[in-house]
């Protein structure tokens, strides 16, 4: 394995091996959502991944630990990966966008016709499927009124209670 031979050359940089982790760690946070993979892998994968992370933070401004950090991390998100595949955790699409809101996981399907398959790809995960049409269809006026005038604006709404009876 590339990741491997990687790790082990000594004469690969810092700079080398800090590009690789970033690239794996990207892969797999795009392939399967950054806040689902934490929550599908082993617990004792995560807290062994919490603890290098700890170890990788704290450490990784000395310049001799640097090479050795780094590969840890390669190898932590190496056994995230793998786990993932033997677990058979279905990678999310380009149709599908995981999000956590209040403890609720939800999977936002963006295509209309794509949410029976979402449903039956997702059916042994704790989850909420949704589609982007569905939400918009749930966003009363008051609030489509206000997001068309802030719209110059720029700004994102974080918290939003209509007070008005309807």
């Amino acid at each position: 394995m590339m990741k491997d031979k990687l790790i082990n050359k000594k004469h690969y940089s810092y700079e080398q091996l800090r590009q690789e982790f970033y690239l794996l760690k990207n892969k797999i946070y795009t392939t399967y959502g950054k806040s689902r993979v934490h929550k599908l892998i082993d617990n004792e994968l995560q807290l062994r991944y919490e603890r290098a992370l700890v170890t990788y933070t704290k450490n990784i401004w000395r310049k001799n630990k640097q090479k050795e950090l780094v590969a840890m991390m390669i190898r932590a998100f190496n056994a995230i990966e793998k786990n993932l595949i033997e677990k058979k955790i279905e990678p999310l699409n380009s149709n599908e966008y995981f999000l956590e809101v209040n403890n609720n996981k939800f999977i936002i399907v963006l295509d209309q016709d794509y949410v029976q398959k979402a449903y039956k790809k997702y059916k042994n995960e704790d989850c909420i499927i949704i589609s982007l049409k569905e939400i918009i269809l749930l966003l009363d006026n008051n609030l489509i009124e206000l997001k068309k005038q802030l719209h110059i604006y720029g700004p994102t709404i974080e918290k939003y209670e209509n007070k008005c009876k309807q």
